[in-house]
């Protein structure tokens, strides 16, 4: 486990739930052209090329060619390649279609192929087919995921910057109520506590602060043995052992202007709901290979509290584990390894 993938995964949820933790401005526009998209926002974006930020709130056209509505089942056919995943998506959304039935939201109950979709279209007249200027409207999947996430951008002007993506995106990208750039996050990593208040005082602006603490990581125990050993190596079943891996999520804030820092303490249950919805369930990468458990929640409450300054702690924790692939192994292929040969000499005299 490292604090780097706790906060990457801070920095593209955090900003979506909470404006306390980064800088944002609104995005006026954005476009794509191949795999360069250009963003301009309607103020200053306080950014320098190879900065990073986080873009969010951005849908993703694609024109709808064709669709038909028989017998409660709608079945439309899209320009360019769709990222619908039956399973995955719960419906779609047809917009700008002249035919009042098609502008609809329809739950997905199928998908033949990449430019084909099904929905539920319970009672729906049949209409034979579509015309004006039907899109769908993708807030999920492959294509939208490009545009929006964190990127390292090229600064344009003061208002204007662009950013590569992997994969060209041909489609019309639409800016939506919740649309904006985040960047200047006061999320951040530390080693201890003290290294956390000791940066957290040296800030000049009375804003939050995050910081992401790695605590202890201990080895499994085996509840059959009436010790606390570590879990027994079975040579039948092979290597397997799971590590607890704990972290902390400190959050500084001034209340300075407060009492008895009362309505502070209350915000943290609002950032408790924020770290949730931004950890919880989350698989962070494992070095020991496959991570098949996420980040659980296990307590929080109040760390320090000065008058002036106060900090809150979140502990959270995960499991990983270590399995036969990761450990040492003597090589097999090696003959006569542990092998040893004693010849005895004996003499005689023959006259």
């Amino acid at each position: 486990m490292k604090a780097y993938d706790i906060l990457r995964q801070l920095y593209r949820t955090v900003p979506d739930l909470t404006p306390d933790f980064s800088f944002s401005v609104n995005i006026q526009s954005i476009s794509v052209a191949g795999t360069t998209v250009t963003v301009i926002t309607d103020s200053a974006h306080a950014l320098l090329t190879d900065d990073e930020c986080y873009i969010s709130g951005i849908g993703v056209r694609n024109t709808i060619v064709s669709a038909r509505i028989f017998n409660g089942t709608l079945s439309a056919t899209t320009e360019n390649n769709h990222d619908f995943t039956d399973g995955y998506q719960e419906n779609f959304e047809i917009i700008g279609a002249t035919e009042p039935e098609f502008n609809d939201t329809f739950d997905l109950i199928g998908v033949p192929n990449r430019t084909n979709m099904v929905g539920a279209a319970d009672g729906k007249p049949n209409v034979d087919s579509i015309s004006g200027a039907p899109y769908t409207l993708e807030t999920t999947g492959y294509s939208y995921n490009q545009i929006n996430g964190i990127h390292k951008v090229t600064v344009v002007s003061e208002t204007e910057l662009t950013y590569e993506i992997e994969n060209p995106v041909n489609a019309v990208l639409e800016i939506l109520d919740t649309a904006q750039l985040a960047s200047g996050y006061r999320i951040t990593g530390a080693v201890s506590f003290e290294a956390c208040r000791q940066k957290y005082t040296e800030q000049t602006e009375n804003d939050y602060w995050m910081f992401v603490v790695l605590g202890t990581t201990t080895s499994s125990k085996d509840r059959k043995n009436n010790s606390d050993a570590i879990y027994p190596i079975n040579a039948n079943s092979g290597y397997k052992q799971q590590l607890v891996q704990n972290f902390t999520v400190y959050v500084f804030a001034d209340c300075s202007e407060t009492i008895s820092a009362r309505p502070v303490r209350d915000k943290m249950e609002d950032i408790f709901e924020v770290l949730v919805k931004s950890l919880c369930g989350y698989k962070l990468p494992n070095l020991f290979g496959e991570n098949y458990y996420s980040i659980v929640f296990d307590s929080h409450f109040t760390q320090y509290y000065d008058k002036a300054v106060y900090a809150h702690v979140y502990n959270f924790q995960t499991v990983a584990q270590i399995n036969e692939c990761q450990i040492f192994e003597e090589s097999k292929d090696v003959a006569f390894r542990d092998a040893f040969l004693e010849i005895t000499y004996e003499t005689e005299n023959v006259s």
